[in-house]
């Protein structure tokens, strides 16, 4: 299924995962650096036969970063700290 899409993107994976998608993938061993135990924002885009890295990391307690955030203990420490202002 993999080797037959055009698009791929993929987010942080585990090791045991990784394996698996590699050799369809056809990706090279540094690029596994955006996948495998890598910060939020980072992963790599496959499209075609191309295959590019990127890092959208937002700033934590930016105005966007607060926007989309979905941790929820962020949220409910943020929620927190608000009602004993």
């Amino acid at each position: 299924m993999l080797s037959n899409s055009a698009f791929v993107l993929l987010f942080n994976q585990s090791n045991k995962d990784i394996e698996k998608i590699t050799e369809p993938l056809e990706m090279r061993p540094e690029q596994l650096n955006y996948v495998i135990d890598s910060p939020s924002g980072t992963s790599l885009l496959r499209f075609g036969k191309k295959i590019v890295s990127f890092d959208n990391t937002v700033e934590k307690g930016s105005k966007l970063y607060n926007l989309y955030n979905t941790n929820m203990y962020e949220i409910n420490e943020s929620k927190k700290g608000k009602k004993e202002r």
